[in-house]
């Protein structure tokens, strides 16, 4: 594999730990630190999506969509059904709040929380690759693209001002502010591999950071519940984390973490689903002692589940095979 895909996916291990602990928050370990994960790490995770893109020809759409739905979807919907099995085994509920609670799940983005709060990132991600997918596809002008990508943005701000109560089911609002990110992962790729670019990012976010604890100005970033703020700040500083993260990843190339890091970036979505279980899970039973305890459980604990789920699946699958004649015949 070429080191630039294992700066990617080492880049998406980090974003991913940075997710894990900045959901350590939600429970009692809120800090600064939280609040500058905040600035970067979803548009990030984001930027780092758009970076794979590849364009789609018209006539592979249909099948790039059945593909990309059943990618999303179907390990959404299975995860969702565990955990909802899984929380009313602790937790008996009656007839009516459970079609209640049902319709908000279904129904995902603002209207969850809890277990599975972490979820709107994945209906979210989905309609910002399609919607950008289509523009790459019908609107061949960069320009256009991004003119329209922009007036995407703008809207999101203006929505985020006017409404910000809205509710809009599986986030698909947000995806208008998101798909800024993805442009830019997919227009920038090889800009952000440029050592200028890298070594400019880290000062710059130094100083914003700097700026903004000592008053200049205020900066907060929340994509789930529609925060936003300036438009030039919401462009500038998720920018400069992302470079900088991936900087920090160019490094983890030579070091002896490498593979650990790719292999977490490559299983970032199961931990996205599932770290904020673990966390709740670890309150419950009186565990969640340590942030650090946390972020290292909740990054080994979805990997392990996944890996035991993809062993009894294997070998039930070779008992099949076995059982229908389908292996190597002793005759």
């Amino acid at each position: 594999m070429k080191n630039r895909d294992d700066v990617a996916d080492i880049t998406k291990g980090l974003l991913i730990i940075l997710v894990v602990f900045g959901h350590s928050a939600f429970i009692q370990y809120y800090s600064n630190l939280h609040t500058l994960i905040y600035w970067f790490h979803m548009p990030a995770f984001i930027y780092m999506s758009g970076y794979f893109f590849k364009p789609v020809e018209r006539e592979h759409l249909g099948a790039w969509i059945r593909k990309t739905a059943t990618r999303f979807f179907v390990p959404y919907f299975f995860i969702i059904t565990l955990i909802t099995v899984y929380r009313y085994l602790f937790t008996p509920i009656n007839q009516q709040q459970f079609g209640n609670e049902l319709l908000h799940i279904l129904a995902g983005g603002r209207y969850i929380d809890g277990y599975y709060a972490p979820i709107w990132f994945i209906t979210c991600l989905f309609f910002c690759q399609l919607i950008f997918c289509l523009l790459s596809m019908f609107i061949k002008s960069k320009f256009l693209q991004f003119s329209i990508i922009f007036l995407f943005f703008m809207a999101a701000h203006l929505e985020s001002y006017l409404f910000p109560g809205l509710k809009i089911p599986m986030n698909i609002d947000v995806a208008f502010f998101a798909l800024f990110f993805y442009a830019m992962g997919f227009y920038t790729k090889h800009l952000i591999k440029k050592e200028s670019i890298q070594f400019a990012a880290f000062p710059l976010l130094l100083l914003v950071i700097y700026l903004v604890r000592k008053g200049y100005f205020e900066y907060f970033l929340d994509m789930k519940q529609h925060k936003y703020g300036n438009i030039l700040l919401d462009i500038l500083i998720p920018l400069l984390g992302t470079v900088v993260i991936f900087t920090i990843g160019r490094m983890f190339v030579n070091s002896p973490f490498k593979n650990l890091m790719v292999y977490i970036g490559r299983n970032s979505q199961i931990i996205m689903y599932l770290h904020l279980v673990t966390a709740i899970e670890l309150y419950r039973i009186g565990l969640y002692t340590s942030v650090y305890v946390f972020v290292l459980i909740g990054v080994c604990l979805p990997v392990i589940l996944q890996e035991i789920f993809y062993f009894v699946k294997s070998r039930i699958a070779n008992s099949k095979k076995q059982l229908l004649g389908r292996g190597e015949s002793s005759l």
